[in-house]
């Protein structure tokens, strides 16, 4: 099934680089946790506000609010940040096509909704010192400029526009052999992936300030089947391929035996499969009785 395979940016001359990282060509070179400075400090940080902030509304018996649930979904999607970012898997994307498909799924399928689900915003205010939280929490008032775009950003057409035209876009060839290229491009791709789909999920799961924007089920199921099959076009696209579309892995030595088109077809499947899967599982958590 030649789908993406005559088109020109599949063999671009220009899109033969080298990894971002500086590894060995044995599969143990790259099982080494990255302990990124700049990811650390702002997960500390993350974690200890949050913290202190659910801590605060506890004390002050709000504790339906500050539930232990509320901050085991947080404190799981921080961890989750972890393992996308700092463990082998971001080390491995260099070389394996399909790992770094695992670390997309984590950056969108994953992360964004447990964060949600903990209330990040609520509780890292509570979390600063009186004047400030008063400052910042005044951004985030009805009016104010900043709740206005929130709010337009997470309705879900704007929500879902925005998510596919990230997803779609880093894994058009030519970005996505940049991101393996350039650290700083890697960086953004990351970012960019977490923060369109943290506006994604926003209308589905709802977190303070934004309810959410789905209110009924058949809103919910619908908004959640064209995610599922626009994703699932993607994966499919990418696995059915007969060629490779990712010059990058084929200038790089493999450290496992695997011929780079299988990785791709692989890596393709991942997206394909489990991604309608956990649509689904996302349509049976949130429908709720009307």
């Amino acid at each position: 099934m030649p789908i993406f395979a005559n088109v020109a940016w599949a063999h671009h001359p220009k899109l033969e680089t080298l990894p971002t990282h500086s590894y060995g060509h044995n599969l143990g070179d790259y099982l080494l946790w990255d302990w990124r400075l700049d990811v650390c400090i702002i997960l500390l940080i993350g974690s200890l506000v949050y913290t202190l902030g659910w801590l605060r509304l506890r004390r002050q018996g709000h504790l339906r609010l500050a539930s232990r649930k509320r901050l085991v979904f947080y404190q799981s999607g921080l961890l989750s940040i972890t393992l996308a970012l700092i463990s082998p898997i971001d080390a491995l994307v260099d070389v394996l096509f399909f790992v770094h498909m695992l670390q997309h799924e984590l950056l969108i399928f994953l992360i964004p909704p447990l964060l949600l689900a903990g209330q990040p915003l609520l509780f890292c205010l509570w979390g600063l010192p009186a004047s400030l939280r008063l400052k910042l929490g005044g951004m985030f008032a009805f009016r104010h400029p900043i709740r206005r775009t929130l709010t337009f950003l997470t309705t879900p057409i704007v929500a879902f526009l925005v998510s596919v035209f990230v997803l779609w876009g880093w894994h058009h060839p030519i970005a996505y052999n940049l991101a393996l290229k350039n650290e700083l491009a890697h960086d953004l791709e990351h970012v960019s992936f977490f923060l369109a789909f943290l506006l994604y999920w926003w209308p589905l799961i709802g977190s303070p300030p934004q309810r959410s924007r789905l209110p009924t089920n058949v809103k919910r199921g619908f908004y959640l089947v064209v995610s599922a099959i626009q994703t699932a076009l993607l994966g499919g696209l990418i696995t059915f391929a007969n060629d490779v579309l990712y010059p990058h892995y084929l200038t790089i030595p493999r450290i496992v035996n695997w011929a780079v088109l299988t990785d791709q077809q692989f890596g393709g499947a991942i997206m394909w499969l489990p991604g309608p899967i956990i649509y689904g599982l996302a349509a049976l958590l949130t429908m709720k009785d009307e």
